[in-house]
C-alpha cells in the first residue's frame, strides 16, 4: 500500500517538471540569461520553502538542523539542482520539451540505477536487475527513435537563427 502511495506521488510529482522547465525557458528570454532565470527561480523557491516551514515547524529550522554531516548532504543537491535547472531552461528552448522530459528522465533512470547498484551516497545497494537494466535499453531506444527527427529540427533552427528569422 505505501509504495502504491509513493508511486502515486512520484507520477503526479513527475508531471511538474516538463512545466516547471518550460516556465523557466520563458523566464529565461524575458530576463536574457538561463542563469538570471534560475537565481530568480531559486530566491522565490527559497522563499516560499521559508515560509512553509515556518508555518510547519517553525522550531525546526533553527533548532533541527544536525551539521554533522557531510558537506555534499548540505550543497549537493543545491548544486545539481542548479546545474539541472540551468541545463533544462537552454535545452528546452533549443530542443522543446519532450525530447528534453525523455532524455532526462533516461539520465534520471540510468543514475539512478547506478546509485542503488553501487550504494552511492549513504543508500542502501539493491543490485540492478534484468527488467531495470531493459527498462533503462528501452529509454535509450527511445531517444534513438526520436532524436534523427530532433537533428533535423535543430539544424533547421539553427539555420534560421543565422538569417535572423524567429
Amino acid at each position: 500500500m505505501q509504495t502504491t502511495l509513493y508511486l502515486i506521488i512520484g507520477i503526479i510529482i513527475g508531471r511538474f517538471f516538463p512545466i516547471q522547465a518550460s516556465i523557466g525557458a520563458r523566464l529565461s528570454s524575458y530576463s536574457k540569461t538561463p542563469l538570471t532565470a534560475s537565481f530568480i527561480a531559486f530566491s522565490a523557491g527559497t522563499f516560499i520553502l521559508l515560509i512553509i516551514n515556518l508555518i510547519a515547524d517553525p522550531a525546526g529550522i533553527s533548532v533541527g538542523i544536525d551539521f554533522s554531516y557531510p558537506w555534499y548532504v548540505f550543497i549537493g543537491g543545491a548544486i545539481a539542482g542548479l546545474g539541472f535547472h540551468v541545463a533544462n531552461i537552454v535545452l528546452f528552448s533549443k530542443l522543446g520539451a519532450s525530447f528534453v522530459t525523455l532524455v532526462t528522465v533516461t539520465g534520471q533512470m540510468i543514475v539512478g540505477i547506478l546509485i542503488d547498484h553501487f550504494g552511492w551516497f549513504g543508500i542502501q545497494a539493491t543490485r540492478v536487475s534484468i527488467t531495470g537494466a531493459f527498462r533503462a535499453a528501452i529509454m535509450i531506444f527511445a531517444i534513438s527513435l526520436v532524436q534523427p527527427k530532433m537533428k533535423k529540427n535543430v539544424l533547421a533552427a539553427s539555420k534560421a537563427e543565422k538569417r535572423g528569422v524567429k
